[in-house]
């Protein structure tokens, strides 16, 4: 098969994974609407609450203790196993993943690495800004916070973008933190939130220091979920 073929069953095949992940029914990326103001300050900004307003909100992050690690082949198969933060190794498809040794290396980022305790959002209308830890590829940014997108119910925050995607272990398109906020009163203001951060790179980065047996096609992706409460 050539070359073109791998690379879009690969697209097909992590694109349908990373919409279970970030859609799946622990954790849709759904936004409680409520009715609110029109930005700026509290209330919900449209049809969706309010996560930030361009006034700024802080946000205690508190992500989880398990990672969902899931490989996809060249060939379009694919398998997932859970493994806990900072230890263990994983068998995918009769290959062994040493997980723990993968997020140590200062040229990745996990998922646990993404997010800082103290997470900064800002809103303009359907734009959020979200301040992130610069580690691995996200520290090729160089700048202090991540773009993403509030469309109607929604929220998709894309980390393999610019620079951060480039090179061997540059972060795949499917990359992603996504997440449902949800309000404790009727002013649209968003409160709470739950979600998971997704980082996808590709077989050659996941091989190189003996992390696992894998094909420059293959395709490793990590995700951890995360809580958090505004402050």
């Amino acid at each position: 098969m050539q070359s073109s073929s791998w690379a879009r069953i690969l697209r097909v095949a992590i694109a349908a994974l990373s919409l279970t992940v970030l859609l799946g029914a622990d954790c849709p990326l759904a936004i409680d609407t409520g009715q609110g103001g029109n930005g700026g300050g509290a209330g919900g900004v449209g049809d969706a609450l309010d996560i930030g307003g361009g006034a700024g909100a802080v946000w205690q992050v508190e992500t989880g203790d398990k990672l969902l690690v899931t490989l996809v082949t060249a060939d379009g198969r694919s398998e997932s196993a859970q493994v806990e933060v900072g230890r263990g190794d994983v068998t995918l498809l009769g290959r062994t993943i040493g997980v723990a040794d993968l997020c140590w290396r200062p040229e990745i980022a996990c998922p646990q690495h993404v997010l800082a305790k103290a997470t900064a959002i800002r809103q303009d209308a359907s734009a959020v800004q979200l301040t992130y830890n610069p580690r691995g590829p996200l520290a090729q940014l160089g700048g202090k916070a991540l773009a993403g997108q509030l469309s109607g119910k929604e929220l998709l925050v894309p980390l393999g973008v610019g620079n951060a995607s480039i090179g061997i272990c540059g972060l795949l398109s499917t990359s992603a933190i996504g997440g449902t906020a949800f309000s404790a009163g009727a002013d649209g203001t968003a409160t709470a939130m739950s979600g998971r951060v997704a980082v996808t790179y590709g077989g050659t980065c996941v091989a190189m220091s003996g992390a696992a047996a894998m094909s420059a096609d293959d395709v490793l992706q990590i995700s951890a979920a995360f809580d958090a409460v505004r402050q």
